[in-house]
Parts: C-alpha cells; structure tokens; sequence
C-alpha cells in the first residue's frame, strides 16, 4: 500500500505492508530494526536520482536477506524530507543489526540502525491503522 503525507510542508511517500503475512508468528518477530539514510533533498524533499538508485540496491538486499532468511519481515518504508526509513520486525535483532552493519561497511550505504522492542507489532499496526483511515 502506497499513501502519501506531509513532514513540515514536505512530501512524505510511505510504502506499507498490507498486512501480516500470515505463514509467521508475528510475536516471535518482536524486534523493530530501523534503518535510516539521509540524504540531500531535492526541491520536494525527495531523494535525487543517484541516491534513489543506491536506495534501492540496499532495499533490494534487505530484503532478499528477510525472504531468504525469514529472520526478518519488512513492513514500511517512508521517504521523504531528507530522509528514507526502512522498517523490519526480526527475530534475531542482533544478528540482524550485525547484517545490516555489514552491508553499510561494504557498500556505499550511508546508513544509522536502531533497535527497539515491539512484540506487538504496535508501530506498524498504528501505521496501518492510520493509513487505513485516510
């Protein structure tokens, strides 16, 4: 699901999961990964034409790695406002945060991670929700 929002009178593109798949137990996914590239904006605070090729090397990496793995599911990524955010659920956030690392270290990926706790999948369930509702 595609939507479209503002971030300080800017253009924000948010690509949402539909919902969960439903051959997983989303609760042993219970890590949310975050990873975040900035990037110079163009005039509608969106990524240029080099950056948005990287960008998508690197999304097309994470997520062969959580297909093939199935240690890890994305469910959204927002660009906008001199940024892109991708969001994982994992099972294994250490491993998964290491893998990511490496990626950045071999690739020309300009990338920052965290990692938090969600078992309930609840930050993704308010995004869909309010995508939903719009």
């Amino acid at each position: 699901m595609v939507c479209l929002g503002e971030d300080e009178g800017e253009p924000v593109i948010y690509r949402i999961r539909s919902e969960v798949p439903t051959d997983i137990d989303s609760s042993e996914y219970a890590n949310l990964i975050k990873i975040m590239w900035s990037y110079q904006p163009d005039e509608r605070g969106l990524p240029g034409e080099e950056d948005n090729e990287q960008m998508e090397v690197l999304e097309d990496l994470l997520e062969e790695y959580a297909d093939r793995s199935g240690i890890a599911v994305m469910t959204l990524v927002i660009t906008g406002n001199g940024a892109r955010e991708w969001h994982l659920y994992s099972r294994e956030g250490e491993e998964t945060l290491a893998l990511i690392d490496r990626l950045g270290r071999e690739g020309p990926f300009s990338i920052n991670t965290s990692q938090e706790s969600d078992p309930g999948w609840t930050a993704y369930g308010d995004i869909l929700k309010a995508a939903t509702e719009e």
